[in-house]
């Protein structure tokens, strides 16, 4: 029986699942950081053999002057991953009490800052906006530990991947005041992604774009 997702192979899987330590090789070649003259940054990296032999996971982002973060993600499975293979993306949350987890319909989530600068005065959160390609189920749950920050809610989305073929997954990140309603802030975000890998995305009047060869453009 399969594992849920999103927990980690490494505590129970089947005979697909690969050990991420020790075994993912760091591509530097594809490690780039760059800024434009707007203030845009831009970075992406990637590794192969990334949960499973043969696989590539590469991920690039680009963090706006308004604090937006757009964040793509392709990977590509190796032979041994099947036709049934669960993939996508994760993101950590600050844990807020007695909120429910669990399966959801909607392709957003919302929180509390994890933390802030001492400079900020206002209290913030942070919108998470997956595009929502029709084939993705949405979803989190509460983690009682984890590797660098106190107890969190992990929040997902997954979809099965063919080995051989790139899978595509785009995340959107949006700070906004605590005492606004999320639900505005979403509204405000646009996101396509086309056949030719191209990620487009529009938020609060301002446009991204980050093409599958690295390149990027941030208009307003």
């Amino acid at each position: 029986k399969r594992h849920p997702f999103p927990v980690h192979p490494d505590r129970q899987g089947d005979e697909r699942d690969f050990k991420r330590m020790g075994f993912a090789k760091h591509l530097p070649d594809l490690a780039r950081a760059e800024n434009n003259g707007l203030g845009d940054s831009f970075g992406q990296f990637g590794f192969n053999d990334f949960f499973g032999s043969g696989s590539q996971w590469t991920r690039r982002a680009v963090l706006t002057t308004e604090g937006y973060l757009i964040v793509t993600d392709e990977y590509k499975g190796g032979e041994s991953l099947g036709t049934d293979y669960l993939a996508g993306p994760i993101w950590h949350l600050a844990k807020v009490e007695g909120k429910a987890t669990g399966s959801q319909e909607k392709n957003w989530f919302a929180a509390p800052a994890i933390d802030r600068a001492w400079w900020q005065k206002k209290e913030v959160g942070v919108t998470v906006c997956i595009h929502d390609d029709g084939n993705l189920k949405f979803g989190s749950v509460q983690q009682s530990k984890s590797q660098d920050v106190d107890p969190n809610t992990t929040v997902f989305a997954y979809r099965p991947i063919t080995a051989g073929k790139t899978a595509l997954f785009l995340s959107i990140l949006v700070p906004y005041c605590l005492a606004k309603c999320p639900e505005g802030v979403v509204d405000g975000i646009k996101s396509v992604i086309k056949q030719s890998n191209t990620f487009i995305v529009f938020v609060n009047g301002v446009r991204v774009v980050i093409e599958s060869d690295g390149s990027w453009s941030v208009n307003r």
